[in-house]
């Protein structure tokens, strides 16, 4: 299974004016730093949330489905929340490939979309061994405006940490993440049994 972006996100959650008015730093000297902090930032928190905070065009792609599809109906994309989706294509070991979108739809009442057959179709199975499926589709709340304040917050939170623990003298602190961020992420964090 492998995710690989296809559209990057417009931009960040945050400008770079915005975080050093946070930081309360006027200087220019660190901008470069900060914009990076950001952009690393924003990645940690949709890593640890499962989330893309701006949207982009994601693809996965399979060798086959888990079985469990038969059991769930359906399959839980790795990056909501879902917008859109694209195309469901098998593609051969030819490169030949079949177009299966019409058959499946994307079930976003929460916050991690599930990709589940259309009702009365079923599920579309590869025709081989050497068919991969790939699956393509939009993640994230749009634009940076409408990305919730919370998760704007976490953010500016940890570029804070990141920014204040920049030096590296204990590796403990740059790697921890601040409790005040975790509660933000809280909320997001899918419970799994």
């Amino acid at each position: 299974m492998t995710t690989t972006l296809v559209t990057p996100p417009s931009g960040e959650p945050l400008s770079l004016a915005e975080m050093k008015a946070y930081l309360r730093v006027s200087i220019d000297n660190d901008d470069g730093l900060i914009s990076s902090l950001i952009a690393a930032a924003r990645a940690r928190i949709e890593a640890l949330s499962g989330l893309a905070l701006i949207s982009r065009a994601l693809r996965l792609t399979l060798s086959d489905w888990p079985i469990s599809v038969l059991e769930t109906q359906g399959f839980s994309l790795p990056l909501g929340p879902s917008g859109l989706l694209q195309s469901v294509c098998f593609i051969d070991g030819n490169d030949t490939m079949r177009n299966e979108t019409s058959a499946f739809e994307i079930d976003d009442n929460t916050y991690r979309p599930r990709l589940c057959p259309n009702p009365g179709v079923g599920w579309r199975w590869p025709r081989s061994i050497d068919e991969r499926i790939e699956i393509t589709w939009t993640a994230g709340f749009g634009e940076p405006e409408d990305v919730p304040e919370d998760l704007i917050h976490a953010v500016r939170l940890l570029v804070t940490h990141m920014y204040e623990n920049r030096n590296g003298n204990d590796w403990r602190a740059v790697r921890a993440l601040p409790a005040q961020v975790r509660d933000l992420l809280v909320p997001y964090w899918e419970a799994r049994l």
